[in-house]
């Protein structure tokens, strides 16, 4: 198995106290490869989950079936035709969402809960989407774009998620909305990313396909669910407009997301943040 991505983990000390547990689920951090001393892209992802949980690692073989059929996790099936690649597959029991997968051509994906305010919209990929993916590209653009073709195709089953889609070379943060739309932004070679549980890509300009990519309708969508006017003059951001209020303002997401910020910052010293919510 050729695995060219170099793995870390990653903690950040941080406490906080939240009624709502979906916004205290993961914490991930990547880095460009021209960000780090090795010069290839880093990834570091801690699930912030709740209970008692086991991490399994397995080593799950390539196959060549061509022409059949994958049972999701939600009984839909969908037709799949392409062989599979060897992966390593690291599973965090009890948890639909934790798992994180690299295949022999070092694609890697891991993910954070990010909530929507989709209420409308239905889907039937949730818990397989991942290693559907990690099993069938190899480099992390071409996995961008499986992704999206098979989120317009059959939808996203759950309120919205952050994948963190990566190889030796490059990483995309790709944001997915229930229903069928999605973004994603590269992140540039020179700097690093982090990702609390809320959705943290901004304004995208989609004329710039080497750094960003989007379903079709991701602007006018929002428009006709009057999330996002043109006449106001202000620049869509794709956070603002898709993101539950709620998550975006959650004391559980905010200093996770700025101390992480304060640590890699070169103008601020790195420091401990403890905040109290009532």
């Amino acid at each position: 198995m050729k695995f060219l991505l170099i793995l870390v983990s990653v903690i950040i000390s941080v406490t906080v106290y939240s009624q709502n547990t979906e916004d205290l689920n993961c914490y991930t951090i990547v880095a460009g490869r021209k960000a780090t001393t090795t010069g290839c892209v880093i990834i570091g992802h801690n699930e912030d989950d709740f209970g008692d949980m086991i991490v399994n690692l397995y080593k799950v073989p390539a196959t060549n079936q061509k022409d059949r059929v994958y049972k999701l996790s939600t009984g839909f099936e969908i037709p799949v035709t392409d062989k599979t690649y060897e992966l390593l597959w690291i599973e965090t029991t009890q948890v639909n969402f934790g798992d994180f997968f690299m295949n022999e051509w070092g694609v890697t994906i891991c993910s954070n809960a990010c909530q929507s305010k989709e209420d409308t919209a239905k889907g039937v990929l949730t818990y397989d989407f991942r290693r559907i993916i990690a099993e069938r590209t190899h480099n992390s653009l071409e996995a961008v774009l499986f992704a999206g073709n098979l989120v317009e195709k059959y939808g996203y089953g759950n309120s919205g998620r952050t994948y963190i889609i990566a190889d030796a070379y490059n990483v995309w943060l790709f944001s997915v909305v229930q229903g069928k739309r999605w973004v994603a932004q590269r992140v540039p070679d020179d700097e690093i990313a982090i990702i609390p549980n809320y959705y943290t890509i901004g304004e995208i300009d989609l004329k710039d396909s080497a750094n960003y990519r989007a379903s079709d309708d991701i602007i006018s969508y929002a428009v006709i669910r009057g999330w996002y006017n043109y006449e106001s003059g202000k620049p869509f951001n794709f956070r603002e407009v898709y993101g539950s209020e709620k998550s975006l303002k959650a004391i559980s997401n905010i200093p996770r997301h700025q101390q992480g910020i304060d640590i890699f910052s070169e103008e601020t010293p790195m420091r401990t943040l403890k905040f109290s919510h009532q």
